[in-house]
């Protein structure tokens, strides 16, 4: 599975998820489009992509654009969202409440027999949507 980390997640979740979880591959939307690449362009390149494509973002409202939501629709596409209150957490505890959940996430998503899921993380707890 290709797993991107969307640009307003921090960028440290992707060498630490792939250190973790050696058997997908993890990228950033910056380095993979650049930054400021907008959000239609890129949603419509990972609904291309071949095979079973994730994105993990604080961007709950993303679906709300209509053309995201079309490519989400015919795409492969599954988001995994952050709560908001993500935010206001320290980096280091981010990055251990993600550790920690990344397992059920990744069972979520191997299941999932539909094209797209979508995964909240609120807490250590996840849930599908």
């Amino acid at each position: 599975m290709k797993i991107f980390i969307d640009e307003n997640v921090t960028h440290r979740f992707c060498p630490l998820l792939q250190a973790f979880d050696p058997h997908n591959d993890y990228s950033t939307i910056v380095e993979t489009f650049g930054r400021g690449t907008k959000d239609p362009v890129w949603m419509r390149a990972l609904s291309e992509v071949s095979g079973k494509v994730a994105l993990l973002s604080y961007e709950r409202n993303l679906l709300k654009d209509p053309a995201c939501r079309g490519f989400f629709d015919v795409g492969n596409i599954n988001l995994i969202y952050l709560r908001s209150a993500w935010i206001d957490i320290p980096i280091q505890e981010q990055m251990w409440m993600l550790l920690k959940s990344w397992p059920e996430v990744l069972r979520l998503l191997n299941e999932n027999e539909r094209s797209t899921l979508m995964v909240y993380l609120k807490g250590c707890r996840v849930r599908r949507a």
